[in-house]
């Protein structure tokens, strides 16, 4: 082979090799490069106070800057359900994520509702709480591209040149409404929105300017009639949230 034809070969082949191999079957989800707020809820609806925190979350879904700027979750603790009553979406996963998150804050005892705005407790929070101004700063790109068989590939172009990146990818419930017939909240009827059914991170991968990684997630299809994909960055080992996006999904995701 000549040297022209070695050249137009390792050409094709780098022309190629550069391709994506990940196909995307979903339209992808892609944040903007200002820093948007991720609005941790941790709730329960074993616990007395946190119907109310439940029906602030869900009226995010009516904000025109749901999933640019504003990015809810709703982690369901276990911790309540000795009360009378087993909250379905209960995760003792999620009870260790709040623990977590206490530690970092030295909060002095486990309590619910907590919401976290970026990783940083919110501790004045009330139940007609607006959101508070967050600094406008550029944080980079965050971006989904969901596939077949629950896999997602996320990828981020930071704005900070750091090169430890964690990503986070949640599937999250909409349109729920919860009906308790036993324990504290005996009787009521509240609204539930983005509750989290499954959360992975991983370490992201560097390629360039560009950090990345492919999960595959494990979800069993249940009840919700509405899903939406969230996912959100931080630096290795500190849980403040950089960059968070999120956007509505077929269920057939789940599939």
């Amino acid at each position: 082979m000549g040297l022209r034809a070695s050249a137009l070969v390792i050409w094709i082949f780098s022309l190629f090799g550069a391709l994506p191999v990940f196909a995307v079957d979903f339209a992808p989800i892609k944040s903007l490069d200002g820093r948007a707020t991720l609005v941790e809820l941790f709730t329960s609806e074993g616990c007395p106070s946190c119907p109310a925190a439940d029906t602030w979350l869900s009226k995010f879904s009516a904000d025109p800057a749901l999933w640019k700027e504003v990015v809810p979750v709703a982690f369901h603790v276990n911790v309540w359900d000795y009360l009378g009553w087993k909250d379905p979406w209960g995760s003792a996963y999620h009870t260790q994520r709040l623990k977590q998150y206490n530690a970092v804050w030295k909060a002095p005892r486990l309590r619910t509702p907590v919401v976290a705005l970026n990783g940083t407790e919110w501790k004045d929070w009330k139940p007609e709480s607006a959101l508070p101004p967050i600094k406008k700063e550029r944080a980079g790109i965050l971006s989904l591209y969901p596939a077949r068989f629950q896999q997602v590939r996320l990828e981020f172009e930071p704005e900070l040149r750091e090169h430890k990146w964690m990503g986070h990818v949640a599937v999250v419930a909409k349109g729920m409404t919860a009906t308790v017939s036993k324990g504290p909240n005996k009787g009521k009827t509240f609204p539930e929105d983005f509750v989290v059914l499954a959360h992975h991170f991983a370490r992201l991968k560097k390629n360039g300017n560009v950090f990345s990684k492919t999960l595959r997630l494990s979800i069993t299809p249940s009840v919700p009639r509405e899903i939406a994909l969230v996912a959100w960055a931080t630096l290795h080992n500190d849980p403040k949230a950089v960059q968070a996006v999120g956007g509505p999904i077929p269920l057939s995701f789940l599939k």
